[in-house]
């Protein structure tokens, strides 16, 4: 198994070496944190050589597709859209952020107090268990409407204000997502901006991948380093065990499970309906109640390694193809100017982010790539391209 080690450096050989379409952005990240990782620990920890195998081959084959999508000709596939002007799909944009953040007041408690004085990141889990209880009285549009806020509809101001350096989207944006985040203290909605910003600077400064590899090395060290000498173990939690280790043992985990065990067949989904799979746990909460003991921990996964536990390798190809098609509209109508493609590529970043830790469904529909694409879809703007 140790054969696959020679693999990560078959796909640095292949894997575009500058982002320049979305696809690009989704390919680096899946083969940082989700390739890399599970090839890393599949000797260690997959249970046989066949399920070694198998989880190696589909990360593998989805690093090599992202790839694939990147070098495919998208005008030659999808034709042409007539969009909506830039102006009528900011007004669109913000009558929607406004109809959900009304929602909002009118269901949810907002913690600014804790924002302030931080003492939201101490007291996360109490204000989360707060919020599952608000949420769980209130309607299903409610329930999406805090995710496609700060997935989606939120990130387009930020984006917009960075792409097209216009300061005051950018500091609504901030606002709002911050208000967001001070109901259900889920930093993940921080880390969006954050990586927003990253992402940002990377692209403007062109990073390339070689690059990217030194820097993502360099703070993983600098965070080991602060841990093991200051005892400083945020950057080690968030750097090395939650963004490099965990994906990794988590993918192993999963197909270990399934090898072993009846596939999930989307429980408690409404795809569970097709496959007459609603009547135990969904698949993250099989892989909680087996590993640490508890029904109600829902272990994440990327999204091909999920398919696998829903549905076996079928499954894994149909969502890749559907990835597929998806992937092509979005670089076809991201290009452009510089300023629209670098809104385009930045706009995708929170939704692409979740296909690393979560479903393909979650992340169609929970975490709004449907409207991400609706946008990007009908999204123009002119501009000279440089």
């Amino acid at each position: 198994m140790f054969v696959f080690y020679l693999v990560p450096v078959i796909i640095g050989i292949f894997i575009r070496k500058s982002i320049k379409k979305p696809s690009d952005f989704l390919s680096w990240i899946y083969f940082f944190l989700a390739c890399i990782p599970t090839v890393s620990l599949a000797p260690y920890l997959a249970s046989s050589f066949y399920t070694g195998f198998i989880v190696n081959s589909i990360v593998v084959l989805v690093s090599f597709f992202l790839i694939f999508i990147g070098v495919i000709d998208e005008n030659k596939i999808v034709p042409k859209i007539k969009g909506v002007n830039y102006k009528a799909m900011i007004i669109v944009v913000s009558i929607v952020t406004v109809f959900f953040i009304a929602l909002l007041i009118k269901n949810y408690n907002f913690n600014f107090a804790k924002v302030i004085d931080l003492s939201i990141f101490k007291d996360a889990y109490l204000i989360r268990d707060e919020f599952r209880e608000s949420k769980a009285s209130s309607s299903a549009l409610t329930s999406y409407a805090i995710f496609w806020l700060a997935k989606v509809l939120v990130p387009f101001f930020i984006c917009y204000g960075l792409a097209f350096k216009k300061k005051y989207f950018l500091i609504i944006g901030v606002v709002l997502q911050v208000i967001i985040f001070s109901i259900s203290a889920h930093k993940s909605f921080i880390f969006s901006v954050l990586l927003i910003f990253i992402i940002y600077i990377l692209l403007v400064y062109r990073t390339t991948f070689y690059q990217w590899i030194s820097a993502l090395t360099l703070f993983s060290f600098t965070s080991i380093f602060l841990y093991k000498v200051f005892g400083f173990s945020f950057l080690v939690d968030v750097v090395v065990r939650r963004a490099l280790l965990v994906p990794g043992v988590l993918s192993i985990w999963w197909v270990n499970y399934f090898d072993s065990h009846d596939y999930a067949y989307f429980n408690n989904s409404f795809l569970g309906n097709f496959f007459n799979g609603n009547d135990g746990l969904a698949a993250p909460f099989l892989i909680g109640k087996y590993y640490f003991g508890n029904e109600w921990t829902s272990a994440n996964v990327n999204f091909a390694i999920d398919a696998y536990g829903n549905g076996g390798l079928i499954i894994v190809l149909v969502f890749l193809l559907l990835l597929l098609l998806i992937l092509v509209v979005i670089n076809k109508f991201a290009q452009g100017g510089n300023n629209k493609k670098l809104f385009i590529i930045l706009f995708t970043v929170p939704t692409f982010w979740s296909f690393i830790e979560t479903s393909f469904v979650s992340v169609l529909v929970t975490h709004g790539l449907f409207i991400t694409f609706i946008i990007i879809l009908f999204f123009r703007k002119n501009e000279e391209k440089s």
